[in-house]
């Protein structure tokens, strides 16, 4: 989450362009639906249809109720929320009510899925497909230890796109006390990095030590070429990401010593949650198990 002081530094109006650009739908025909649909209705008339990748939709004074899985469909959108009027001002609302300043990314990712529960429950928003009864998360922080030893308070993340020789576009990400305090562009890197060999596998560690010089130390950083990272935006899986690292077509560094008593902790918090879920799931089958270890 964002501290309530965040600041904004080294972004112009092309940066932000460019920046925003990445997350646009590219619109390939027959490409697997993308993004979701809000849609606000009033009296039973649409409001006001927005599509999450391609913006707004004029759909307005459309009767409603209507189906939720067709209008997805007739979109291209992966799922769709509808809320009357004022619905969603509900979230805040309930969200700036209950949660608290000492309240964690976990807790604050509890909270919010309690509050579509209660709403989705009580019939003032609509979700397709609704799976929010079966989404769970952990009691205790989840991934505390690994987030802490890998990007620790005080610290940058860094993301950079390289596209024909330059710098296209990049965002580091301050990490504080309370969540990300600053969030810095590319403008002022760009004059460090003048010079570059046009490959960003070589050219990534000038970006690495301008940022450092520049914006203070990075704790971890993610390098890769403009027209790669496209490429894997379109992908379903996991597999091409993972087949980029092991082929330096993504770059992850500088890579922290030994993670494995953090990461060992963190596992260990997901099996006893997990465990504490299926208990309470399965009273029934516990019982039985009991009996039977009872009687063997």
């Amino acid at each position: 989450m964002l501290t309530k002081d965040v600041r904004f530094e080294g972004w112009t109006i092309e940066d932000w362009s460019r920046f925003l650009s990445l997350w646009k739908g590219s619109g390939d025909a027959g490409a697997p639906p993308r993004g979701g649909l809000i849609v606000i209705h009033s009296q039973g008339r649409v409001r006001k249809i927005l599509h999450t990748t391609r913006g707004r939709i004029e759909k307005e004074g459309v009767t409603w109720p209507s189906p939720l899985a067709p209008l997805a469909a007739e979109h291209g959108a992966r799922w769709v929320l509808a809320s009357p009027t004022g619905g969603l001002e509900n979230i805040a609302e309930r969200f700036g009510a209950r949660c608290r300043q000492e309240d964690d990314l976990a807790s604050q990712a509890r909270l919010m899925l309690a509050i579509l529960r209660e709403l989705v429950e009580a019939g003032i928003i609509e979700i397709w497909p609704n799976r929010i009864e079966r989404l769970s998360l952990p009691q205790g922080p989840f991934f505390e230890h690994t987030f802490e030893a890998i990007y620790p308070p005080g610290e940058l993340a860094l993301i950079a796109l390289f596209h024909e020789g330059e710098l296209y576009t990049s965002i580091a990400l301050e990490r504080g006390k309370g969540g990300i305090c600053r969030i810095v562009g590319p403008a002022d890197l760009r004059p460090r990095m003048t010079f570059l060999s046009g490959d960003f596998r070589r050219d990534y560690r000038y970006a690495l030590a301008a940022a450092e010089d520049t914006l203070g130390p990075v704790a971890f950083a993610c390098f890769t070429a403009l027209d790669i990272f496209r490429a894997l935006q379109r992908e379903p899986s996991w597999g091409a990401w993972l087949r980029a690292f092991a082929i330096r077509d993504v770059i992850i560094t500088p890579m922290r010593g030994s993670l494995v008593a953090p990461m060992a902790a963190d596992a260990a918090i997901w099996a006893a949650s997990a465990a504490n879920s299926l208990g309470k799931r399965w009273e029934s089958l516990g019982l039985l198990l009991s009996q039977w270890q009872r009687r063997r």
